[in-house]
C-alpha cells in the first residue's frame, strides 16, 4: 500500500508532470508539452500575444494606430531596400548592355558581332524580369515610376535594328551585284567606305558587267589597269563594253579579256580605233561562249580576217557587226579589196555546204550586199565602161595614168573620180535627216550619194595595173 506522503505529493505535482505511483525519482520528471510554453521568452510572447488578443477582442478585432503605423514603417523600409537593390542592379546591367552594343560596333569579325549581340539579348532578358518585379511593387511609388520610365527608354533605344555590320560577306556581296549604278566608277567608289566593302567589292561575284562607255573620252590604258588590277574581281563578266574607247590599245583590252574569257558573252569594241588584229584573233580563238560582238569603227581590224574565221566563231555568235574595219572604213586599195571578196566568198560557200544562214543579227548580211555591190562596180570599171565622171579618172581607166591623181569608186552609186574633183564636188552638199549629205551631180535620178569625207570609198588602178597587182598578191600568198 501507498503511504499517505507519497499520495499527497501525487496530488501536489503540476499538470505537465507524469508521475506514476511506480515511477522512480529520475523518471519522475518529464518534458512541459509544447502548448504549455511555459519557459523563457516563449512565455512572455504567449502572454504579451494573448493580451494583445485580449485587447483586440475587446475592441472588436481592429489594429489600433499604433500598430499601422509601426507595420507600414517596417514594410516602408523593406521596400526602400529592395529598390535601392534593384536600382544598383538596374545600372549594372544597362552598364554591361551599353559595353556590349559597342563591342558590336567595332567589333570586326562577324563571330564577334554575334556574340555581343547575343549577350545584349540575355541582358535585356534580365531587364524584363526586374520590370515586372517592380510593376508588381506598384507604379504609384515614385521611385519605381522613375526606374520603369528609364527601362522604357532603355527597351526603346535597344530595339534590334539591322545594320550593315550584320549582314555576312555573301548577303553583303549579293546587295552589291544587284546594284544599278549607272557607271563601274560609282559602285567603285563604295570600297572608300571600310574593309568590308574594300574586299567585297573586288569579289567576282559582284561583277557580271562592265560599262566603261560613258568614260569614254578619258578611259585611257592607265585608267583601264586602275579599275581591273591584278585580282580576278572581273574574271566573271559576261558583259563588256567600251564602244568610243578610242584611246584603248590591245594590251589593256587583251587585260580585261584575259581574266573573262571563259565567261564573256557580249564584247562591244566600237569605235575602238587603236585595236589591231591581236584583239580579233585572241576573241576569235579564246572566247567560246561568246553571242555578240561589235567591232564597228575599228579600223585596223582586219575584215577578212573576220569573215575567215566566221565557221570557228559561229558555233555560238548570234550577232556581229564589222562595218567600218580595215577593209570598210576610208579609203581602201582595189586590191586589198578583193581579198575581202575571195574571204566572203569562201564563207559562203562554207555556209552552202551545210544550208547554214548567215546571222539573223548584226550587219553582216548587209556587209556581204555592199560588197557584192562594189564587186559589181568595179567590173564595170575594168570592163570599160563609162563610170568615170572626171578627165583624170577617164586618163586612169584607159591606162594613161601618167601624172593622174589618186582616183576612188563611190560604193553607192559605181562612179569613179579622182580625190581632188571629189573634193570640189562635195561643196554642193545638202542636210537631210539632221546630218551633211553630198548628192553625186551625175545620178540625178534617183539621186544617189557620194561617200562623206574619210568614208567608205575604193581607191581604183587602171584595169591593167590591177591585173599585175592582184596576180603579185596571190603569188605571195597576200595579207592575213
Amino acid at each position: 500500500m501507498s503511504s499517505p506522503a507519497r499520495k499527497r505529493g501525487a496530488e501536489n505535482a503540476s499538470p505537465g508532470l507524469c508521475t506514476p505511483t511506480d515511477a522512480s525519482p529520475e523518471t519522475s520528471i518529464a518534458t512541459p508539452h509544447y502548448g504549455e510554453r511555459e519557459s523563457g521568452n516563449k512565455r512572455g510572447r504567449v502572454k504579451k500575444d494573448d493580451e494583445t488578443g485580449a485587447s483586440r477582442r475587446e475592441s472588436g478585432g481592429r489594429e489600433s494606430s499604433g500598430e499601422r503605423a509601426s507595420r507600414s514603417s517596417v514594410r516602408q523600409v523593406a521596400v526602400k531596400m529592395h529598390l535601392d537593390a534593384t536600382r544598383t542592379r538596374m545600372r549594372e546591367l544597362c552598364a554591361d548592355l551599353a559595353a556590349n552594343y559597342e563591342r558590336a560596333r567595332r567589333a570586326s569579325a562577324h563571330a564577334a558581332r554575334e556574340e555581343a549581340r547575343l549577350a545584349a539579348e540575355d541582358i535585356l532578358d534580365e531587364l524584363e524580369e526586374v520590370e515586372r518585379r517592380l510593376r508588381a511593387i506598384g507604379e504609384d511609388e515614385p521611385a519605381v515610376a522613375a526606374m520603369l520610365t528609364y527601362l522604357s527608354f532603355v527597351r526603346r533605344k535597344s530595339r534590334t535594328m539591322v545594320t550593315l555590320n550584320d549582314i555576312n560577306e555573301d548577303t553583303l556581296q549579293l546587295i552589291l551585284r544587284r546594284i544599278e549604278a549607272p557607271s563601274p566608277k560609282e559602285l567603285l567608289a563604295l570600297s572608300l567606305v571600310n574593309k568590308r566593302f574594300r574586299a567585297a567589292i573586288r569579289s567576282p561575284t559582284v561583277w557580271h558587267t562592265l560599262d566603261l562607255s560613258r568614260h569614254a573620252a578619258t578611259m585611257t590604258n592607265k585608267v583601264l589597269y586602275g579599275i581591273v588590277k591584278d585580282d580576278n574581281a572581273f574574271a566573271s563578266i559576261e558583259v563588256l563594253n567600251l564602244s568610243g574607247c578610242s584611246q584603248l590599245t590591245d594590251l589593256s583590252v587583251l587585260k580585261v579579256l584575259n581574266k573573262c574569257h571563259h565567261t564573256i558573252r557580249e564584247i562591244d569594241l566600237s569605235g575602238c580605233e587603236l585595236l589591231t588584229l591581236e584583239t580579233a584573233e585572241y576573241i576569235g580563238f579564246h572566247c567560246h561562249e561568246l553571242e555578240r560582238l561589235d567591232l564597228t569603227g575599228c579600223k585596223r581590224v582586219p575584215t577578212t580576217f573576220l569573215f575567215q574565221n566566221l565557221p570557228i566563231m559561229q558555233l555560238n555568235l548570234k550577232d556581229l557587226r564589222v562595218k567600218g574595219t580595215k577593209h570598210l572604213n576610208g579609203r581602201v586599195d582595189e586590191v586589198d579589196f578583193e581579198d575581202l571578196v575571195d574571204a566572203i566568198a569562201k564563207y559562203v560557200r562554207w555556209l552552202q555546204s551545210f544550208d547554214g544562214t548567215v546571222f539573223d543579227k548584226g550587219d553582216v548580211r548587209d556587209v556581204m550586199e555592199l560588197v557584192h555591190v562594189c564587186e559589181e562596180h568595179l567590173e564595170f570599171w575594168r570592163s570599160g565602161n563609162a563610170v568615170a565622171i572626171c578627165d583624170h579618172a577617164s586618163e586612169l581607166q584607159n591606162n594613161d595614168p601618167t601624172s593622174t591623181p589618186m582616183c576612188t569608186i563611190f560604193p553607192e552609186c559605181g562612179h569613179v573620180m579622182c580625190v581632188e574633183c571629189s573634193a570640189v564636188e562635195r561643196r554642193n552638199m545638202m542636210r537631210e535627216g539632221g546630218r551633211y549629205v553630198y548628192p553625186c551631180s551625175h545620178c540625178a535620178h534617183p539621186v544617189r550619194f557620194m561617200p562623206a569625207p574619210g568614208g567608205f570609198e575604193i581607191v581604183v588602178h587602171s584595169p591593167e595595173d590591177f591585173k599585175k597587182l592582184l596576180a603579185e598578191r596571190r603569188r605571195l600568198g597576200g595579207p592575213p
